[in-house]
Order: structure tokens, then C-alpha cells, then sequence
């Protein structure tokens, strides 16, 4: 018997669940302790959550019981938060055998649109404390700018890897079908044209893999070279000489293409959304023109095959929605049923009533 695929989504756009007061980029992953642990950027995010400060900050995590809709929201007090403006943000985090680790997208000048390079930070204790990846202690060198103890830092002409997101896999890893992490990122810059919106590379996706006993290692670490002609992806050591697993289409805004990928295990396959922002000129935030692509695979590493690529708002008032994030935990009816996280602003660039998270069910039709 064949494998149903999905062939389309419906989006429950009636029913969205919106939590918190401000903040965007919302990866997740699941514990062992069966909580969800986050992170978030830019703002305020839940002021009212017992240790947490009442003001905007670049970056923070926090843990959520319970859920899809009646979640119990826990600041992690143990992951000393980023003040605003010190240019560290959150993107990829994940649990393994026990072990929580996260990569800070580090930003260098007031230029948001590409970053620098990622810094790799790990804890043992479930988020109270935490460690680089080559052991100092977060807290003696929280807020350095220069790359110091980063993991990947302004690699290559286009500073790869320097927002990475890891494919999760169920609670606390243990859905995965081999020993390898795998973590997807955008190309990065133009080097050639760095400071122009419109001219980036980000729209090309790479991807490099390691064995989950080697995280820390950056010497461990292979990338993805391209497909041989059976579809299975072929590895170098060399990420100079890493190719695209995906290429999106061009002409959209440099602040695009952030994936995240998710295994869902009642279908057995590898499900992973990704937006575009801007299609007219505009800054990112200048809406309504946002895109969404759903693709999956049969494996974490690809072939991805693409399922819906459409407009993505559900009103007429020119909110845009951006950096869509699966949760990692809830599938329903059979793994038809899925949900998708993601912030929005106004057409004017300001955060506006939906700049918080946004929880969306969405169906997926299958074949």
C-alpha cells in the first residue's frame, strides 16, 4: 500500500489562538519533562509571567504545560535574557537525550537584514544553567559581538548558518529515525550587494547534519552537497563546497525564507513551512505581501516536495503574517491535524494588535 502524502491545507483562519502581548520567531521544541521550550524576539512577551521583566527584549525562553489552548506559560529564568537592542536572537532550539541546545543569531551593527554568524549554547539541567558550545559559562560573555566563542561565524562570502533551525522529532528526539541532527539554514548575503534588501541569497536553503553525540563539535559537522540521481544526498566536509536543497523564487525580501521542519510521526513524513515577505519593493513589515510554502519529505534531509505555495493572510486589513513556526508537539486526527505559530504586523511597519503568537490549526488534505 502506498504512502498518503498531502496534496493541499485548509487553514482554520476562524479559530486562531492568540497569546502574549509582543514578540515574533517563535521555534520550539518538546522536553523530556514533556513541556515545550521556546524562545522568542523582540518584546514584551508575556510581562505578567512570574520572573520576567516588563520590558522589550531581543531575546528570552520560556516553557509551555499543557496546550494546544490551555497552555501554562513559565519564564526560564535560568537563560538570562538578551536587553533589547544587544543583538542576539533566538532561532534554533532543541532537546536531545536530555540535553537542551539552542543557536543565538548574532547581529553586528543596526543592519538587521543578515547576521553574522550563530552561537551554539547547551544546558544539562533543563535551562538552568548554560554553557558554549566549547564550555565557557554563557554568562561570562553574554553580550560579545566580535564572534568570540560563536560556533559559525561569517562563514564563506555569504556567512551561512548564521539562522539555523534544527528538524525536531519528537519529544526529547526520540522519533528520530537515525543517530544525526540535522539543521537547515538560508544561504545568507550577497556579498557582492550585502547592505540591499532585495539582492540577498537567503532564498536558497542549505543544510548540515551531525551525530547527536557530536553536537558541540563544530570538526563533526557535514553539509549538504547535492542529490545523486537515486535522490539520497550526498555529504562534504568542506562547506565551501555545500549546495542548496532547496532553491524559493527570487524577488522577494532579503528577510525571508526561515524554515521550519517538523517530523509527523502518523504520516511518516517530514513536514516543513516557509514564508516569503514582501513582494513590491517595500520593507518586509510593509505588508500585506507575505507567501507560505508547505513541502514534505520522506526524510529530513529531502527531496522536498512542495504541496502549497499561495498568499498568506486571513484579512483584509492588511495584516502580514511571517516566520511561521510548527509546533513541534500537537498533531491531531491522525496526524492530519497540525498547528502553525507565527507573529504579524500593519502595513505601516507597526507590531499592531497580531505582533504576538498567533496559533493556527490547519488540515492537511492527503492522498
Amino acid at each position: 500500500m502506498s504512502k498518503v502524502v498531502p496534496i493541499g491545507v485548509t487553514f482554520h483562519s476562524d479559530n486562531i489562538l492568540r497569546l502574549g502581548t509582543s514578540g515574533d520567531n517563535f521555534n520550539n521544541t518538546w522536553g523530556p519533562d514533556d513541556k515545550v521550550y521556546f524562545s522568542y524576539c523582540d518584546g514584551n512577551l508575556f510581562p505578567d509571567v512570574e520572573g520576567f521583566l516588563d520590558e522589550n527584549l531581543n531575546h528570552a525562553l520560556f516553557t509551555a504545560s499543557h496546550g494546544p489552548e490551555d497552555y501554562k506559560i513559565e519564564f526560564l529564568p535560568g537563560f538570562s535574557f538578551y536587553p533589547y537592542e544587544k543583538r542576539h536572537y533566538g532561532y534554533g532550539i532543541i532537546f536531545v537525550d536530555g540535553r537542551l541546545y539552542h543557536f543565538i543569531s548574532v547581529n553586528q551593527h543596526e543592519y538587521y537584514l543578515y547576521f553574522h554568524g550563530s552561537k551554539l549554547v547547551y544546558s544539562d539541567d533543563f535551562g538552568s544553567t548554560w554553557f558554549y558550545h566549547n564550555g565557557v559559562k554563557l554568562e561570562e560573555d553574554r553580550f560579545d559581538l566580535s564572534g568570540k566563542n560563536a560556533f559559525f561565524w561569517e562563514e564563506g562570502s555569504s556567512w551561512s548558518f548564521s539562522q539555523c533551525c534544527f528538524v525536531q522529532c519528537g519529544k526529547n528526539y526520540s522519533l528520530a529515525k537515525d543517530d544525526y541532527l540535522y539543521v537547515y539554514a538560508p544561504f545568507g548575503r550577497n556579498p557582492d550587494d550585502p547592505d540591499h534588501s532585495w539582492n540577498q541569497l537567503t532564498h536558497k536553503l542549505c543544510l548540515a547534519r551531525v551525530h547527536k553525540n557530536e553536537v558541540l563539535r563544530k570538526s563533526s559537522y557535514t553539509y549538504f552537497e547535492g542529490y545523486d540521481s537515486n535522490g539520497t544526498a550526498r555529504w562534504t566536509d568542506n562547506l565551501t563546497d555545500a549546495g542548496y536543497v532547496y532553491q524559493f523564487p527570487e524577488k522577494y525580501h532579503g528577510y525571508s525564507w526561515f524554515p521550519t521542519v517538523v517530523y509527523n510521526p502518523y504520516l511518516d513524513l517530514y513536514i516543513m513551512a516557509v514564508s516569503a515577505t514582501g513582494s513590491d519593493g517595500s520593507e518586509f513589515w510593509e505588508g500585506p505581501f507575505a507567501r507560505l510554502f508547505l513541502l514534505y519529505s520522506d526524510h529530513p534531509c529531502g527531496p522536498w516536495i512542495k504541496f502549497h505555495d499561495d498568499e498568506w493572510t486571513f484579512h483584509d486589513d492588511g495584516f502580514h503574517y511571517y516566520q511561521p513556526k510548527f509546533s513541534c508537539k500537537f498533531f491531531e486526527n491522525n496526524g492530519q491535524d497540525m498547528y502553525l505559530l507565527f507573529s504579524a504586523t500593519g502595513t505601516d511597519g507597526a507590531r499592531g494588535p497580531f505582533y504576538k503568537i498567533n496559533q493556527l490549526k490547519i488540515t492537511l488534505k492527503l492522498k
